[in-house]
């Protein structure tokens, strides 16, 4: 079930990612191309700005591409300090290209909130809310991605908000059921949910979601905070 919605996932997240690299090779070329044609001119300082153009967005690529064999590599479940603005940051990356444009992503998450996590775990769990979020407001709508540090609970409180169409009772009843999906068949495996919530359960933590037909909805995930003594 998991590699399933994994494959699911990583051909999703391909799509994307080849609009992504389009761009800096575009640029890449283009500098390229400039720099050549002005070589013989001898203008060394304009030559240096082309290639520092063709060096930052060798580095783009080179992002975009790590971050998807991260998402895709199989590894143990480990546990280790992580930033979780660098991990949603990540995961905003990856599926950019896969939110429409007159959607917009929005982020309020402190700058060092570091959480015990497996990262990788958690980066599939954030992607799933973004694209489920996404798909769920037609025309113009807004993600939000917040994050407080509750150390009276010692959790750290993380919801992603969407202004989409809302969440029915009938459906609210099975989100979270493996292979349950109201999309068109071959659009989805059903498994994004339930794999956020074995995911979140193995985190200690827990998910839940606040909807109704035709408002806001909000899925809620709870982490344990760091140890004091860490």
């Amino acid at each position: 079930m998991v590699e399933s919605q994994k494959l699911s996932s990583i051909g999703t997240l391909t799509t994307g990612v080849a609009h992504q690299l389009n761009n800096p090779l575009n640029n890449i070329s283009t500098s390229c191309q400039i720099a050549l044609d002005d070589f013989d001119g001898g203008d060394s300082a304009f030559i240096k700005k082309m290639l520092r153009n063709i060096e930052q967005e060798t580095f783009r690529a080179r992002d975009v591409v790590q971050g998807l064999l991260e998402f895709a590599r199989v590894k143990d479940f480990e546990l280790h300090p992580a930033n979780l603005r660098d991990v949603v940051d990540r995961s905003i990356k990856l599926v950019k290209s896969q939110v429409p444009s007159a959607v917009t992503i929005a982020v309020e998450i402190p700058d060092k909130l570091i959480l015990p996590m497996d990262a990788q775990r958690i980066q599939e769990v954030m992607i799933t809310m973004i694209i489920n979020a996404s798909q769920a407001i037609t025309g113009e709508g807004k993600i939000s991605i917040l994050a407080s540090n509750k150390k009276e609970t010692d959790e750290a409180v993380i919801e992603i908000k969407d202004t989409g169409s809302g969440i029915s009772d009938e459906i609210m009843d099975h989100i979270f059921d493996p292979f349950y999906t109201t999309k068109e068949e071959g659009q989805g495996t059903g498994l994004g949910l339930s794999i956020a919530y074995g995911i979140i359960q193995k985190h200690n933590g827990t998910i839940e979601v606040e909807s109704r037909p035709d408002e806001d909805t909000v899925f809620r995930i709870r982490l344990p905070l760091m140890p004091e003594n860490a």
